[in-house]
């Protein structure tokens, strides 16, 4: 049998270290690749969802602003290398996008790929991704698709350097390494049994093996520098698809996966834990009149107060425009309302911006592990459903979430479903309450209240679905509804003889410049005259957005609509406003009307009301009369007119007509 040479054996045992070396690389080549794919797939959901939800929120506004939307996307596109081209599609046609030319273009879904159908392991093979929702506006619903083209230069340079870098390692450096060790041989076991005159030719050689060396120290410092490079960018990238880009707190996605983890973790050791859902008050307000840039700094500013106040064992994460989650581990209730009450304390402190002072307040709904739910879905849904409960009952408020918050959202999603079909079928009924000049003692005006024929549960008041409308957005279709049915009802009553005004209470969210509009096209249609319409609004209504409310009524004024100022006396507005105000009407609340016969207070206030309208050249109705000494106390002061049981309930048109009008001298 043959002897197996030191060389061929040194051969042998390189060829096997490289192709180890060779295969240990190739797999950390696909291992890369895939964490590489995921982070990058994570980022573009990421940078989609976000867009859309800005974008939605703009448009879902009675006036949006286009420049608003622009500045998102051009923004957005710039920030993210990612992606090369960010554009907004409606009825398949480009309307924004970070390229101008490209505005106007047509655009066709197929060209693309929907996000939700997108995977991973498929991200490199779609250019073209787009996610598609709809936004309700005056309860219509429109669809709009946010698209982004993938930047494949980026991509290919990031992958470029992978396989550079797997190159190198699966070709060059087993080379480098067989040839070095080749030289190591050569050096430790071949040369010193060479003869001596090989000695000056060896050292030759030995002085070029240094200097090959340095060369392959030089290659080293290289290959470090590129991996360090690339590591930066997985890094970034990993960064952009689990934290908000404007506040650097957690997100929605980061949120979910560690709720998740803590529920694991805290159910094999039987603990409990708190989850904390938060919604700003006041904010949407100063983010429509102040813009998007004010309400980023407020984001900003309160992300950061939170980030300070929570401990290393708590997490508070961003998830979406106003709304903040915030883990903590505590579960015993006076820790809860401790912890409840330092996040009123730190969010309520003044926000000053370019020497403006901004309030906001906040709103909590709070769900605990495990009694509250099991999983991540059901325990924030139910912190939500408590978050819903806590902003209905007022602002800063908290609710702790329990079974009979559930029931009544579901209560309310069931209401919230039907009005639509309701409202078709006619279930919506205007009824019509007489208002009595105290003098004559006869009716001069009447006042429209909307009732709810529900064929379910029967007549539903406004106090419990009106809510629920202006929640949804339906409130326009609602407010419309009632206008014309009250110009229908005018113009039939002065085809009657019965020439009579009547009053309708507007909702906060139909205080915008398209009212006038529709008013003035409805009285125009049933050729009614404006001092017949009469608008009411409420004193929360009225300081909600004191100078936009004041200009829209002003319009109205102008075009001839009589304004009367309802529940005076139960909000918070000042008495300087009512010298503002185009009012011609002042309505004392019912809650003040009925307790003048037992309350001396009661009896001061409306007696103050009466006088400080009749200074100020105003009408007073007085709500709630129900008893005679109620209308006495009325005639006594000289108050110019009254509604209440007294006279008549709220009644539909006809049955009025067959009660009062009939035996009524025209």
């Amino acid at each position: 049998m043959k002897r197996l040479n030191i060389s061929t054996f040194f051969g042998i045992l390189l060829v096997i270290i490289t192709l180890f070396y060779i295969i240990r690389t190739f797999y950390y080549y696909q291992v890369t690749r895939q964490d590489v794919q995921d982070i990058i797939y994570q980022s573009v959901r990421s940078i989609l969802l976000e867009s859309q939800d800005r974008i939605k929120d703009e448009l879902s506004r009675d006036e949006p602003h286009p420049s608003t939307i622009r500045n998102l996307i051009t923004r957005i596109s710039t920030n993210n290398d990612l992606v090369s081209t960010l554009y907004f599609v409606d009825n398949n046609t480009i309307v924004f996008s970070s390229k101008p030319q490209l505005i106007g273009k047509q655009f066709s879904l197929q060209k693309g790929s929907p996000l939700l159908e997108v995977s991973a392991e498929n991200i490199f093979d779609t250019p073209i991704l787009y996610y598609c929702d709809t936004y309700y506006k005056q309860g219509t619903e429109y669809p709009f698709c946010v698209t982004a083209e993938i930047s494949q230069t980026f991509i290919q340079k990031l992958f470029y350097d992978k396989m550079k870098h797997f190159f190198i390692f699966s070709t060059l450096i087993p080379i480098l390494l067989i040839l070095l060790i080749w030289w190591l041989i050569r050096r430790m076991i071949i040369i010193p049994i060479e003869s001596l005159e090989n000695v000056i030719k060896t050292n030759s050689q030995t002085s070029s093996s240094f200097i090959f060396l340095k060369e392959i120290d030089d290659l080293s410092l290289t290959l470090k520098s590129t991996f360090r490079r690339i590591d930066k960018q997985v890094q970034a990238l990993e960064y952009m698809a689990h934290h908000d880009m404007l506040t650097g707190l957690p997100n929605r996605n980061f949120m979910q996966n560690y709720i998740d983890a803590k529920i694991h973790e805290f159910a094999k050791s039987n603990h409990n834990f708190t989850l904390l859902y938060l919604d700003l008050d006041n904010f949407k307000q100063i983010n429509d009149t102040q813009g998007h840039d004010v309400g980023d700094i407020i984001l900003k500013e309160i992300g950061s107060r939170l980030q300070k106040l929570s401990n290393t064992n708590e997490v508070i994460g961003r998830i979406g425009g106003d709304e903040f989650l915030y883990f903590t581990p505590h579960c015993k209730e006076e820790n809860i309302l401790k912890l409840i009450e330092q996040i009123h304390q730190c969010i309520s402190k003044p926000i000053v911006y370019q020497s403006h002072r901004y309030n906001v307040g906040v709103s909590i709904g709070i769900a605990q592990f495990p009694q509250d739910g099991n999983n991540k879905v059901l325990l924030i849904k139910n912190a939500d459903i408590a978050l819903y409960e806590a902003k209905h009952t007022g602002r800063n408020h908290h609710i702790f979430f329990n079974e009979k918050l559930s029931n009544k959202l579901l209560h309310i999603s069931e209401l919230e479903q039907q009005m639509e079909k309701s409202l078709i079928a006619g279930d919506f009924k205007v009824y019509y309450q007489p208002q009595i000049e105290v003098k004559t003692n006869t009716i001069f005006s009447m006042e429209a209240l909307l009732r709810w024929d529900h064929p379910t549960y029967g007549i539903i008041n406004p106090d419990k679905f009106i809510p629920i409308a202006e929640q949804s957005g339906f409130i326009d279709k609602l407010g419309y509804y009632v206008l014309e049915q009250t110009c229908k009802t005018i113009q039939k009553l002065e085809k009657l003889g019965y020439p009579l005004s009547i009053s309708v209470n507007l909702s906060t969210l139909q205080i915008r410049p398209a009212l006038i509009e529709e008013i003035d096209t409805l009285v125009s249609q049933y050729a009614i005259s404006p001092k017949k319409l009469h608008l009411e609004i409420t004193e929360s209504i009225l300081m909600e957005n004191l100078e936009h409310t004041i200009q829209i009524l002003q319009e109205l004024h102008t075009r001839g609509y009589s304004i009367s100022l309802d529940d005076f006396g139960t909000g918070y507005s000042s008495l300087a406003y009512l010298g503002m105000l185009p009012i011609s009407i002042l309505k004392i609340d019912k809650s003040f009307t009925l307790n003048i016969t037992t309350e001396e207070t009661a009896r001061t206030l409306v007696r103050s009301i009466i006088i400080l309208a009749h200074a100020l050249n105003l009408k007073v109705v007085a709500e709630g009369v129900e008893i005679k000494e109620h209308l006495d106390f009325l005639q006594k002061y000289e108050c110019d007119s009254y509604q209440g049981y007294l006279f008549s309930q709220a009644l539909p048109l006809d049955e009025l007509i067959k009660t009062y009008f009939s035996t009524q001298t025209k």
